[in-house]
């Protein structure tokens, strides 16, 4: 049997299924054969295409960027005005934006060339004073198919603000770990080079973030096709504007949406401003995912990350997934977050701040979601899970010192970081206003916290809090008192 077996075997496949089968379906097994040999070709050139395992908070990455003269003078010229027709509105409108210019890039030894590189963000462009850009870049932006880990578009956010570098890193793993959609991110030790200018100068140790678009909406929700939003409230109160045009030039699209979206997010602005509580509490489930914002709330509110929706109405964004007909808050902008925003009160006060009176803005969304009994217990509970799981100071000590040693190394070479105020940053000082003891390129701003300072002060504030044993500090903008504190 053995042998028969063998030498049927032995003969061909064809012979398995009979004379008459076996023709039919040897033809087929060869079609089959040829399919997986052609799906294995170009799942290779895909995977040519691609970097895996580039995001991981703890990879540090080798990169640079390569630009001629030319690219690197239009690169540096930031925002540029130009007018053309709005797909929102149907109009002509004048507006600046950045514009990308054409850079090779260099990342683990692999060239991706030509690349799109523009200038990023507002108050990190203080960095370019001391040769330390913020970028974005779009690997896609001239018709390259070459990906990231899957991303098409980076950030290089410069750490400008944050001595201990890390903030941004340590805050989007909080927000994951607590299954809120954010971005991944990993380390990079950027170098430039610019034809005839300079040769790979180290820039200095920057954090790549995963942009928040097509890839990352996949992802996560699995579509792209609802409508993304990147609202711009700033300081003043919460819009009560009742139609899509008055509202979209406050929520800044990132996509086009359908009536129906745009309606959707109408009907929200409707109910937080013009109903009753009781209605409120009705209808907010139908709009938006609750517990999803909830989970939002709390990992800004235990990191204190007041450089966004808490304290300037900005910097994060908002995706009605189409499937579910409902409103997802995702967090953007992290490298202020556990208590280093500067402009929203003392240190102390920071670490303190309010959990349940947390925005430093007319936030009304905020107020009212916080004044329904079941939606503000649920909010207590999620913090007191979050706490337990994911803040336990020895455990978040035990991250911060391994991340640390990963990039101590990269922060030193740069040499605009001090080695001292590096571990200061870390192992915890503080808080001060003595302008003289910052490092003289940041010294117009207040010392942040120190991370294990902030989560020490800041465990003890939150469960002070819960246990109703203390109210939390409030904080305003500067010299703007917080909207409702008399």
């Amino acid at each position: 049997m053995n042998t028969g077996q063998h030498s049927q075997a032995s003969n061909g496949l064809l012979t398995c299924f009979g004379p008459s089968v076996g023709v039919h379906h040897g033809r087929l097994f060869i079609l089959l054969v040829l399919g997986l040999v052609c799906v294995r070709c170009f799942a290779a050139q895909n995977a040519d295409n691609d970097l895996p395992a580039f995001f991981d908070t703890t990879n540090l990455w080798s990169a640079e960027l390569s630009l001629s003269q030319e690219q690197w003078q239009e690169f540096l010229k930031g925002k540029r005005t130009r007018r053309q027709n709005s797909s929102l509105t149907g109009d002509a409108e004048t507006g600046r934006s950045y514009l990308y210019v054409h850079a090779d890039l260099i990342v683990g030894g692999r060239m991706i060339r030509d690349v799109g590189v523009r200038l990023k963000g507002s108050g990190t462009q203080a960095g370019n004073g001391i040769n330390r850009w913020p970028f974005r870049i779009d690997l896609s932006q001239f018709g390259g198919r070459a990906r990231l880990d899957g991303a098409r578009k980076i950030s290089l956010n410069n750490n400008y603000y944050d001595s201990s570098y890390l903030r941004d890193a340590l805050s989007y793993e909080f927000f994951r770990k607590f299954n809120v959609p954010a971005s991944r991110t990993c380390f990079i030790k950027l170098h430039l080079t610019v034809s005839g200018i300079c040769q790979r100068k180290y820039l200095g140790l920057y954090t790549a973030v995963e942009a928040v678009e097509s890839p990352f909406l996949m992802d996560h929700f699995h579509n792209v096709s609802g409508l993304l939003l990147k609202p711009d409230f700033g300081m003043s109160s919460f819009p009560t504007a009742q139609d899509w045009p008055s509202l979209s030039g406050l929520l800044h699209p990132k996509s086009e949406g359908s009536a129906q979206q745009h309606q959707r997010v109408v009907d929200l602005f409707q109910l937080a401003n013009w109903n009753d509580l009781a209605l409120f509490e009705e209808g907010l489930p139908k709009l938006i995912d609750v517990d999803e914002y909830l989970r939002f709330l709390v990992v800004n509110v235990v990191l204190v990350n007041q450089d966004s929706y808490l304290g300037m109405g900005k910097n994060y964004y908002v995706y009605l997934d189409p499937r579910s007909e409902q409103l997802n808050w995702l967090p953007w902008d992290l490298d202020l977050s556990m208590a280093g925003y500067f402009f929203c009160g003392t240190p102390e006060q920071r670490m303190d701040l309010s959990v349940d009176q947390p925005s430093s803005i007319a936030d009304r969304l905020i107020r009212r979601v916080l004044g329904v009994p079941k939606f503000r217990e649920r909010y207590h509970e999620l913090m007191r899970e979050f706490l337990r799981s994911n803040f336990q100071r020895d455990r978040v000590f035990a991250r911060i010192d391994e991340l640390a040693d990963i990039i101590r190394e990269a922060v030193k070479e740069e040499n605009s970081t001090s080695s001292a105020e590096f571990d200061n940053s870390i192992d915890g000082r503080s808080p001060s206003t003595d302008v003289a003891s910052i490092e003289p390129k940041r010294r117009w701003m207040l010392i942040e916290p120190g991370l294990k300072l902030f989560v020490t002060k800041r465990i003890e504030s939150v469960e002070a809090q819960l246990a109703g044993k203390h109210r939390g500090a409030r904080t305003g903008f500067g010299s703007v008192q917080p909207w409702d504190l008399k």
